[in-house]
Protein backbone atom coordinates (compact mmCIF):
# COMPACT_ATOMS: atom_id res chain seq x y z
CA UNK A 1 0.00 0.00 0.00
CA UNK A 2 1.20 3.52 -0.82
CA UNK A 3 3.33 4.92 2.04
CA UNK A 4 1.37 8.14 2.62
CA UNK A 5 -1.89 6.20 2.84
CA UNK A 6 -0.34 3.67 5.21
CA UNK A 7 0.88 6.54 7.41
CA UNK A 8 -2.66 7.88 7.68
CA UNK A 9 -3.96 4.45 8.65
CA UNK A 10 -1.25 4.17 11.33
CA UNK A 11 -2.42 7.27 13.20
CA UNK A 12 -3.96 6.65 16.62
CA UNK A 13 -7.73 6.68 16.59
CA UNK A 14 -9.87 7.92 19.48
CA UNK A 15 -10.35 4.48 21.01
CA UNK A 16 -6.62 3.66 20.89
CA UNK A 17 -5.80 7.00 22.50
CA UNK A 18 -8.22 6.37 25.36
CA UNK A 19 -6.83 2.90 25.93
CA UNK A 20 -3.20 4.06 25.99
CA UNK A 21 -4.21 6.71 28.53
CA UNK A 22 -5.78 3.99 30.68
CA UNK A 23 -9.21 5.49 30.18
CA UNK A 24 -12.40 3.54 29.47
CA UNK A 25 -12.69 2.93 25.76
CA UNK A 26 -15.50 1.61 23.59
CA UNK A 27 -18.29 -0.18 25.48
CA UNK A 28 -18.12 -2.95 22.88
CA UNK A 29 -14.67 -4.00 24.04
CA UNK A 30 -15.84 -4.11 27.64
CA UNK A 31 -18.87 -6.26 26.90
CA UNK A 32 -19.09 -9.61 28.70
CA UNK A 33 -22.14 -10.69 26.71
CA UNK A 34 -21.22 -13.34 24.07
CA UNK A 35 -24.37 -12.40 22.15
CA UNK A 36 -23.43 -8.73 22.02
CA UNK A 37 -24.41 -7.40 18.59
CA UNK A 38 -22.94 -4.30 16.99
CA UNK A 39 -25.63 -2.41 15.09
CA UNK A 40 -24.89 -1.25 11.58
CA UNK A 41 -26.80 1.98 12.25
CA UNK A 42 -24.21 2.84 14.88
CA UNK A 43 -21.34 2.34 12.43
CA UNK A 44 -22.87 3.78 9.26
CA UNK A 45 -24.45 6.73 11.10
CA UNK A 46 -26.98 7.04 8.30
CA UNK A 47 -24.39 8.04 5.73
CA UNK A 48 -23.71 5.12 3.44
CA UNK A 49 -24.11 1.43 2.63
CA UNK A 50 -20.31 1.12 2.80
CA UNK A 51 -18.29 2.43 5.73
CA UNK A 52 -14.62 2.11 6.60
CA UNK A 53 -13.46 1.46 10.16
CA UNK A 54 -9.79 1.08 11.08
CA UNK A 55 -9.34 -1.79 13.53
CA UNK A 56 -8.33 -0.53 16.97
CA UNK A 57 -5.05 -1.96 18.24
CA UNK A 58 -3.39 -2.76 21.58
CA UNK A 59 -6.20 -4.80 23.16
CA UNK A 60 -8.28 -7.83 22.26
CA UNK A 61 -11.81 -7.54 20.90
CA UNK A 62 -14.24 -9.84 22.77
CA UNK A 63 -16.74 -12.24 21.26
CA UNK A 64 -19.46 -10.35 19.40
CA UNK A 65 -21.83 -10.37 16.45
CA UNK A 66 -22.97 -7.68 14.02
CA UNK A 67 -26.06 -7.10 11.91
CA UNK A 68 -24.04 -6.28 8.78
CA UNK A 69 -21.50 -7.89 6.45
CA UNK A 70 -17.93 -7.24 7.55
CA UNK A 71 -14.85 -7.38 5.35
CA UNK A 72 -11.48 -7.15 7.06
CA UNK A 73 -8.26 -6.76 5.15
CA UNK A 74 -4.83 -6.64 6.80
CA UNK A 75 -2.51 -4.06 5.29
CA UNK A 76 0.35 -4.58 7.75
CA UNK A 77 1.32 -7.21 10.31
CA UNK A 78 -1.00 -9.95 11.57
CA UNK A 79 -4.49 -10.05 13.08
CA UNK A 80 -5.93 -13.30 14.46
CA UNK A 81 -9.67 -13.98 14.52
CA UNK A 82 -11.52 -16.77 16.32
CA UNK A 83 -14.76 -18.01 14.77
CA UNK A 84 -16.39 -20.85 16.68
CA UNK A 85 -13.48 -23.26 17.14
CA UNK A 86 -11.53 -22.08 14.09
CA UNK A 87 -8.45 -19.86 14.44
CA UNK A 88 -7.86 -17.59 11.45
CA UNK A 89 -4.42 -15.94 11.46
CA UNK A 90 -4.75 -13.15 8.93
CA UNK A 91 -1.52 -11.69 7.56
CA UNK A 92 -0.60 -8.85 5.22
CA UNK A 93 -2.80 -9.05 2.12
CA UNK A 94 -5.44 -11.38 3.56
CA UNK A 95 -9.16 -10.65 3.25
CA UNK A 96 -11.76 -12.11 5.62
CA UNK A 97 -15.44 -11.70 4.67
CA UNK A 98 -18.06 -12.54 7.32
CA UNK A 99 -21.83 -12.58 6.98
CA UNK A 100 -24.07 -11.07 9.64
CA UNK A 101 -24.60 -14.38 11.46
CA UNK A 102 -20.95 -14.80 12.42
CA UNK A 103 -19.80 -14.54 16.04
CA UNK A 104 -16.08 -13.84 16.42
CA UNK A 105 -13.38 -12.43 18.63
CA UNK A 106 -10.01 -10.88 17.79
CA UNK A 107 -6.67 -11.24 19.57
CA UNK A 108 -4.68 -8.32 20.90
CA UNK A 109 -2.68 -6.49 18.22
CA UNK A 110 0.40 -4.27 18.24
CA UNK A 111 1.32 -0.96 16.62
CA UNK A 112 2.39 -2.58 13.33
CA UNK A 113 -0.78 -4.67 12.98
CA UNK A 114 -3.04 -2.55 10.82
CA UNK A 115 -6.41 -3.87 9.73
CA UNK A 116 -9.28 -2.22 7.90
CA UNK A 117 -12.93 -3.16 8.25
CA UNK A 118 -15.37 -2.44 5.46
CA UNK A 119 -18.88 -2.39 6.93
CA UNK A 120 -21.37 -3.47 4.24
CA UNK A 121 -25.15 -3.21 4.42
CA UNK A 122 -27.60 -5.86 3.23
CA UNK A 123 -28.85 -3.33 0.71
CA UNK A 124 -25.49 -3.13 -1.05
CA UNK A 125 -25.10 -6.91 -1.06
CA UNK A 126 -28.54 -7.18 -2.65
CA UNK A 127 -27.44 -4.83 -5.45
CA UNK A 128 -24.37 -6.92 -6.36
CA UNK A 129 -25.95 -10.36 -5.75
CA UNK A 130 -26.94 -10.91 -9.43
CA UNK A 131 -23.29 -10.52 -10.46
CA UNK A 132 -22.18 -13.14 -7.91
CA UNK A 133 -24.56 -15.96 -8.76
CA UNK A 134 -23.04 -19.44 -9.09
CA UNK A 135 -19.82 -18.33 -7.36
CA UNK A 136 -18.31 -18.92 -3.93
CA UNK A 137 -20.53 -16.05 -2.75
CA UNK A 138 -23.82 -17.75 -3.69
CA UNK A 139 -24.30 -19.62 -0.40
CA UNK A 140 -22.88 -16.66 1.53
CA UNK A 141 -25.54 -14.33 0.11
CA UNK A 142 -28.36 -16.85 0.52
CA UNK A 143 -27.62 -17.47 4.20
CA UNK A 144 -27.02 -13.79 4.93
CA UNK A 145 -30.51 -12.94 3.67
CA UNK A 146 -32.15 -15.29 6.18
CA UNK A 147 -33.26 -14.10 9.58
CA UNK A 148 -31.52 -17.10 11.15
CA UNK A 149 -29.10 -18.12 8.45
CA UNK A 150 -25.91 -20.13 8.79
CA UNK A 151 -22.76 -18.21 9.82
CA UNK A 152 -20.40 -18.16 6.85
CA UNK A 153 -16.96 -16.69 6.36
CA UNK A 154 -14.61 -16.60 3.35
CA UNK A 155 -10.84 -16.21 3.87
CA UNK A 156 -8.83 -15.07 0.85
CA UNK A 157 -5.05 -14.78 0.56
CA UNK A 158 -4.43 -12.05 -2.02
CA UNK A 159 -1.03 -10.53 -1.26
CA UNK A 160 0.47 -11.44 -4.63
CA UNK A 161 -2.58 -10.31 -6.64
CA UNK A 162 -1.89 -6.81 -7.94
CA UNK A 163 -5.40 -6.21 -9.31
CA UNK A 164 -7.01 -6.88 -5.94
CA UNK A 165 -4.31 -4.88 -4.15
CA UNK A 166 -4.99 -1.87 -6.38
CA UNK A 167 -8.75 -2.13 -5.85
CA UNK A 168 -8.31 -2.28 -2.07
CA UNK A 169 -6.00 0.74 -2.08
CA UNK A 170 -8.43 2.75 -4.22
CA UNK A 171 -11.32 1.77 -1.98
CA UNK A 172 -9.49 2.82 1.18
CA UNK A 173 -8.38 6.08 -0.40
CA UNK A 174 -11.94 7.02 -1.38
CA UNK A 175 -13.48 6.03 1.96
CA UNK A 176 -11.07 8.03 4.13
CA UNK A 177 -11.38 11.01 1.78
CA UNK A 178 -13.99 13.72 1.71
CA UNK A 179 -16.54 11.86 -0.42
CA UNK A 180 -17.14 8.39 1.06
CA UNK A 181 -20.60 8.21 -0.55
CA UNK A 182 -19.31 8.78 -4.09
CA UNK A 183 -20.59 6.15 -6.60
CA UNK A 184 -16.99 5.13 -7.33
CA UNK A 185 -16.87 3.51 -3.86
CA UNK A 186 -19.74 1.12 -4.62
CA UNK A 187 -18.36 0.40 -8.08
CA UNK A 188 -14.89 -0.39 -6.71
CA UNK A 189 -16.20 -2.70 -4.00
CA UNK A 190 -18.46 -4.44 -6.52
CA UNK A 191 -15.47 -5.02 -8.78
CA UNK A 192 -13.40 -6.32 -5.84
CA UNK A 193 -16.06 -8.92 -5.00
CA UNK A 194 -16.26 -10.02 -8.62
CA UNK A 195 -12.48 -10.54 -8.72
CA UNK A 196 -12.68 -12.64 -5.55
CA UNK A 197 -15.55 -14.65 -7.01
CA UNK A 198 -13.58 -15.92 -10.01
CA UNK A 199 -12.98 -19.20 -8.21
CA UNK A 200 -9.18 -19.23 -8.31
CA UNK A 201 -7.92 -21.91 -5.93
CA UNK A 202 -4.85 -19.87 -5.04
CA UNK A 203 -7.01 -17.09 -3.58
CA UNK A 204 -9.53 -18.87 -1.36
CA UNK A 205 -7.54 -20.03 1.67
CA UNK A 206 -10.41 -21.38 3.76
CA UNK A 207 -14.12 -21.01 4.42
CA UNK A 208 -17.10 -22.55 6.14
CA UNK A 209 -18.29 -23.64 2.71
CA UNK A 210 -16.07 -26.71 2.72
CA UNK A 211 -18.10 -29.64 1.47
CA UNK A 212 -18.20 -32.72 3.66
CA UNK A 213 -16.36 -34.72 1.02
CA UNK A 214 -13.56 -32.16 0.86
CA UNK A 215 -12.99 -32.16 4.60
CA UNK A 216 -13.21 -35.96 4.79
CA UNK A 217 -10.69 -36.34 1.98
CA UNK A 218 -8.34 -33.85 3.64
CA UNK A 219 -8.35 -35.84 6.90
CA UNK A 220 -8.03 -39.22 5.17
CA UNK A 221 -5.12 -38.02 3.04
CA UNK A 222 -3.30 -36.67 6.08
CA UNK A 223 -3.60 -39.99 7.93
CA UNK A 224 -2.64 -41.99 4.83
CA UNK A 225 0.52 -39.91 4.33
CA UNK A 226 1.50 -39.53 7.99
CA UNK A 227 0.19 -42.67 9.72
CA UNK A 228 3.57 -43.47 11.32
CA UNK A 229 3.56 -40.28 13.39
CA UNK A 230 0.14 -38.72 12.76
CA UNK A 231 -1.12 -36.52 15.58
CA UNK A 232 -4.35 -34.66 16.19
CA UNK A 233 -2.39 -31.56 17.18
CA UNK A 234 -0.57 -31.44 13.84
CA UNK A 235 -3.80 -31.96 11.89
CA UNK A 236 -5.38 -29.22 14.00
CA UNK A 237 -2.62 -26.80 12.96
CA UNK A 238 -3.02 -27.73 9.30
CA UNK A 239 -6.77 -27.25 9.27
CA UNK A 240 -6.87 -24.19 11.60
CA UNK A 241 -9.43 -26.01 13.77
CA UNK A 242 -9.13 -26.56 17.51
CA UNK A 243 -8.49 -30.13 18.61
CA UNK A 244 -11.88 -30.57 20.37
CA UNK A 245 -13.79 -29.23 17.37
CA UNK A 246 -11.72 -31.31 14.94
CA UNK A 247 -12.36 -34.42 17.02
CA UNK A 248 -16.11 -33.83 16.72
CA UNK A 249 -15.83 -33.42 12.94
CA UNK A 250 -13.81 -36.63 12.59
CA UNK A 251 -16.30 -38.69 14.58
CA UNK A 252 -19.18 -37.21 12.57
CA UNK A 253 -17.51 -37.93 9.22
CA UNK A 254 -15.96 -41.33 9.96
CA UNK A 255 -17.90 -42.69 12.92
CA UNK A 256 -14.56 -43.22 14.70
CA UNK A 257 -12.13 -41.14 16.69
CA UNK A 258 -8.80 -39.93 15.29
CA UNK A 259 -6.77 -42.56 17.17
CA UNK A 260 -8.91 -45.39 15.77
CA UNK A 261 -8.43 -44.12 12.22
CA UNK A 262 -4.65 -44.01 12.67
CA UNK A 263 -4.60 -47.55 14.09
CA UNK A 264 -6.76 -48.74 11.16
CA UNK A 265 -4.26 -47.32 8.70
CA UNK A 266 -1.25 -48.75 10.51
CA UNK A 267 -2.80 -52.22 10.66
CA UNK A 268 -3.78 -52.04 7.00
CA UNK A 269 -0.18 -51.21 6.07
CA UNK A 270 1.12 -53.99 8.31
CA UNK A 271 -1.17 -56.52 6.59
CA UNK A 272 0.09 -55.45 3.17
CA UNK A 273 3.71 -55.88 4.25
CA UNK A 274 2.97 -59.26 5.83
CA UNK A 275 1.28 -60.66 2.74
CA UNK A 276 3.33 -58.97 0.01
CA UNK A 277 6.87 -59.08 1.43
CA UNK A 278 9.18 -61.27 3.48
CA UNK A 279 10.10 -58.42 5.80
CA UNK A 280 10.56 -59.61 9.43
CA UNK A 281 7.58 -58.93 11.67
CA UNK A 282 9.67 -56.89 14.09
CA UNK A 283 10.75 -54.60 11.24
CA UNK A 284 7.16 -54.27 9.99
CA UNK A 285 6.01 -53.24 13.47
CA UNK A 286 8.53 -50.40 13.61
CA UNK A 287 7.91 -49.37 10.00
CA UNK A 288 4.21 -48.73 10.64
CA UNK A 289 4.89 -46.59 13.70
CA UNK A 290 4.95 -48.90 16.74
CA UNK A 291 7.74 -49.27 19.26
CA UNK A 292 5.87 -51.63 21.61
CA UNK A 293 5.75 -55.03 19.90
CA UNK A 294 3.56 -56.59 22.60
CA UNK A 295 0.90 -53.93 22.06
CA UNK A 296 1.01 -54.48 18.31
CA UNK A 297 0.58 -58.26 18.66
CA UNK A 298 -2.37 -57.84 21.04
CA UNK A 299 -4.08 -55.32 18.78
CA UNK A 300 -3.40 -57.41 15.68
CA UNK A 301 -4.87 -60.57 17.22
CA UNK A 302 -7.88 -58.65 18.51
CA UNK A 303 -8.62 -57.36 15.03
CA UNK A 304 -7.83 -60.36 12.85
CA UNK A 305 -8.13 -63.34 15.23
CA UNK A 306 -4.64 -64.61 14.43
CA UNK A 307 -1.00 -63.70 14.83
CA UNK A 308 0.97 -61.81 12.14
CA UNK A 309 2.94 -64.96 11.25
CA UNK A 310 -0.26 -67.01 10.92
CA UNK A 311 -1.68 -64.42 8.51
CA UNK A 312 1.53 -64.56 6.46
CA UNK A 313 1.48 -68.38 6.29
CA UNK A 314 -2.20 -68.40 5.37
CA UNK A 315 -1.61 -65.85 2.63
CA UNK A 316 1.25 -67.87 1.13
CA UNK A 317 -0.81 -71.08 1.28
CA UNK A 318 -3.48 -69.50 -0.90
CA UNK A 319 -1.00 -68.61 -3.64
Amino acid sequence: MEKSLLSRLNLLNEEETLFLQNLEADVIRNSQNPNFTIAGARVHKGRSDITLHIHSRYEPFPLHKHDFIEIMTVVSGNITHHIDDATIPLCDGDILIMNKHISHSIDKTSEDDIGINFIISDTFLGHVAPDLQDTVFSEFIKENSKERGEPIYLWFRTKENKQIGNLLENLVYELIGDHPDHPVVANTLSLLLRYLSLGRDDLLKSSTLYKTATRKREIAEYISSNYRAASLSELSERTYLSEPYLSKIIRTLFGKCFKELVVDERMHRACLLLTKTDMPVSVIIRSVGYENESYFHREFRRRYGSSPLSMRKSSKAKV
